[in-house]
């Protein structure tokens, strides 16, 4: 635990505060989700239901990048189970706030128990900012798109 905090603050001021924005986001989804559907919390941020295209600032692609180190830093170091669907909203919450477009896709996939398994991810210019590992294991049910302000 010392390590991680000494590394935390070793860190360049803008990346801790990326970090304590992405846990900020973490807590408050993560609670959000107890209480209201994924749909409520989907129309409160303004998410359509359609792709959107792709974006080619890259000055927008470095900003994103170090939105996927926030989200997945933080989410392997806090003491709750932080999941895709958690994950995948605070990334977009923190790229539309930038006026980053991007897609979260959610997907579902056959358990060999004949359940259900589902995941969430998100992709901004063609990269993956949350929610790679596995995702090509789910077929796209739904992808709900944010754009520039």
């Amino acid at each position: 635990m010392y390590k991680a905090v000494w590394n935390f603050l070793r860190r360049p001021s803008g990346e801790k505060l990326l970090a304590i924005e992405a846990l900020w986001y973490l807590a408050l989804i993560k609670a959000w989700l107890k209480i209201a559907s994924f749909n409520a919390i989907a129309r409160h941020y303004g998410l359509e239901s359609a792709e959107t295209g792709q974006h080619e600032a890259e000055s927008d692609r470095q900003r994103a990048k170090s939105i996927k180190w926030a989200i997945g830093r933080v989410s392997r170091s806090v003491p709750w189970s932080s999941v895709c669907l958690d994950q995948a909203l605070a990334a977009q919450r923190m790229l539309s706030r930038r006026n980053i477009p991007g897609n979260l896709y959610l997907g579902v996939a056959k358990k060999e128990d004949a359940g259900l398994k589902a995941h969430a991810w998100v992709r901004c210019n063609g990269e993956f900012i949350t929610g790679r590992a596995g995702h090509e294991a789910f077929t796209v049910v739904s992808c709900f798109g944010w754009s520039e302000a």
